[in-house]
Parts: structure tokens; C-alpha cells; sequence
């Protein structure tokens, strides 16, 4: 008699310490951290806004729209207002799972562009310009985010994320004077991913993405000041991008 109780205990045993450790090498269960590889692949559309106000004359106010697809970044830009849609561009992102299932965590992303322009060619007693370099852009944002994971078994689960993103572009180009463009963006962001996890610790991502712009500036001014006077000039911006997005991460 003992020894069946024992054998059974012993079962029983062998059997909650499997279910635990399937348990802890779920994805989203307590403790795990996820590296991720975010908005690798995407299909935007998107919206921008910008306006100010000319004294004695009165306000202007400009809207432009379109859409994207991006694959390893690609053509993210919004062409005439941001010369890189910060939304649609890769980031790295880090998220801790505090308990089972609730994350915290957030992403950087960093693009940079630049390059040099010269005529090498013209007609028969042409005077080629000179080589000059293009416009260089800047681009820095940081979104932090909570999130919330439910698996509903080991390979396919949801994973909700909320938050913010800030992010800064900044174009400079040398045409005589210098002339900087900077503008600031600020959204809240709501994300509806889809968790596949073909084989454990790695999974892909991909739903949908909203980008909602809370607000902005754009900035621009001359060094030195020009012969003619016109002055450097601020104005409000917003940029709203909605979508599907797609990435890989692996969780530890």
C-alpha cells in the first residue's frame, strides 16, 4: 500500500514539475525578457498636418496623405513634411515580463541618410557645377510601452502594447547658407500583435499599428541670415500612421 502511494506521488510529482517548466518556458510567463526586432515589415498609410500663423495676415494650415510599404525600412518618408517616417522605420525594443503575461519595456529606432552630388557630364562648352553634398537627415525616437501576453497554447498567442513614442528629424543642407530643419513628434501608439512561436525562445509578430500624433513643432532657421530678409519660421506638425507591421523576437 505504502509503496503505491508512494508511486503515485512520485507521479503526480513528476507531472507538476513537467507542467511548471512548460509553464516558465511559455512565451510571456514571469521573469522572461524579449529582444525584439519590431516593425521589420510594414504596409502604412499616413497622415501629416502642419500650420502656423503669419502675423497681421492670418493662419495656414497644410494636410498631406498617402501610404507605404517598407520591407527592411524601404521608402519611409513623408514626402514635402518628414523626411523619415519615424513610425515606419525598425527599432530595437527590450520588454520584462514583471508577472505572467504583463510586460514593460520599450524601443529605440535611428536612421541617419546623407550623400554627395556632381555633375560629371554636359554639353560642348558647359560649365559643370560644382559637387555639393545632398541634404543629410537625422532621425531619432524612443517609445516606451506595457503589454500584455496571452498564449493560447505554445505556438500561438496575443500580445497587446500601449504607449508613447517621441522622436526628433533633423535636416541640414548647404545651399550658401546653412539651413536646419527640426521637428518633434509625439503619438500614442497602440499595437494588436499576433505571437507565432515556431520553436522555443523565437518567435515572429504581426497585426496592426496605430500611431496616433498627440502634437509636434517644426523648426526651421538659416546660418547666417540671408541678404533678404526672411526670418526663420516655427510651425505646428502632426503625423498619424496606421497599419500592419511585422517583426521576429527571441525571449530568454
Amino acid at each position: 500500500m505504502n509503496n503505491k502511494l508512494f508511486g503515485t506521488l512520485a507521479v503526480a510529482g513528476a507531472l507538476l514539475l513537467t507542467s511548471s517548466a512548460q509553464a516558465q518556458d511559455r512565451f510571456g510567463a514571469k521573469g522572461q525578457m524579449a529582444f525584439s526586432a519590431d516593425r521589420l515589415f510594414g504596409f502604412y498609410g499616413y497622415s501629416a498636418s502642419t500650420s502656423y500663423d503669419v502675423p497681421n495676415v492670418g493662419e495656414y494650415e497644410f494636410k498631406q496623405g498617402g501610404s507605404e510599404f517598407s520591407l527592411l525600412w524601404g521608402p519611409s518618408s513623408v514626402p514635402g513634411i518628414f523626411a523619415v517616417n519615424p513610425y515606419a522605420t525598425p527599432r530595437l525594443s527590450f520588454d520584462y515580463f514583471v508577472i505572467d503575461g504583463l510586460s514593460v519595456g520599450g524601443s529605440i529606432a535611428y536612421a541617419k541618410a546623407g550623400g554627395e552630388y556632381k555633375q560629371e557630364k554636359g554639353p560642348p562648352n558647359t560649365v559643370l557645377a560644382p559637387s555639393s553634398d545632398t541634404p543629410e537627415v537625422r532621425m531619432f525616437a524612443f517609445s516606451p510601452r506595457v503589454g500584455y501576453a496571452y498564449m493560447f497554447s505554445d505556438i500561438i498567442g496575443i500580445w497587446p502594447r500601449g504607449g508613447f513614442t517621441y522622436a526628433q528629424l533633423t535636416t541640414e543642407e548647404q545651399v550658401g547658407d546653412r539651413e536646419e530643419e527640426t521637428s518633434k513628434v509625439f503619438s500614442l501608439d497602440i499595437e494588436a500583435m499576433l505571437v507565432i512561436v515556431p520553436k522555443q525562445h523565437f518567435a515572429f509578430v504581426v497585426g496592426p499599428v496605430i500611431d496616433f500624433g498627440l502634437t509636434g513643432s517644426s523648426k526651421h532657421k538659416e546660418t547666417p541670415m540671408p541678404a533678404v530678409n526672411r526670418p526663420d519660421w516655427d510651425r505646428d506638425a502632426k503625423l498619424h500612421t496606421y497599419g500592419i507591421a511585422a517583426g521576429m523576437l527571441g525571449y530568454f
